[in-house]
């Protein structure tokens, strides 16, 4: 059994340690901006663009996504609103307009359908 044990895995060694990955994580905790991106949202180039500037190392996307998913972090989509959006009017939208034009098409299918 000790003679097992003192065997090497076969293939390519790791590119970064156990403790470098863990400060990958860490920096991508701090949020893109504070890497100078305008927006929040990592993505797989900014990572990619991350790991190499502090380590000179660059991973396949394919690898990196699958990596950060074994690491705990998951994808994030942020969600995506028009600069012009106005949750009052679409408030008044869903309380007054909805309701008729639901109304309405109900009414249609019936008259539609003979009942």
């Amino acid at each position: 059994m000790a003679g097992l044990k003192n065997r090497l895995r076969p293939g390519r060694p790791p590119r970064l340690k156990a403790q470098q990955w863990r400060e990958v994580l860490r920096q991508l905790k701090r949020g893109a901006q504070a890497f100078g991106y305008e927006t929040e949202r990592w993505t797989l180039d900014r990572v990619q663009q991350l790991i190499k500037q502090e380590y000179g190392v660059i991973y396949s996307a394919n690898y990196l996504s699958d990596k950060l998913r074994r690491l705990g972090w998951s994808p994030q989509q942020p969600a995506v609103y028009a600069k012009e959006r106005d949750e009052e009017l679409i408030a008044a939208w869903l309380r007054q307009d909805w309701p008729r034009i639901k109304k309405s098409a109900a009414a249609r299918r019936n008259h539609h359908s003979g009942r």
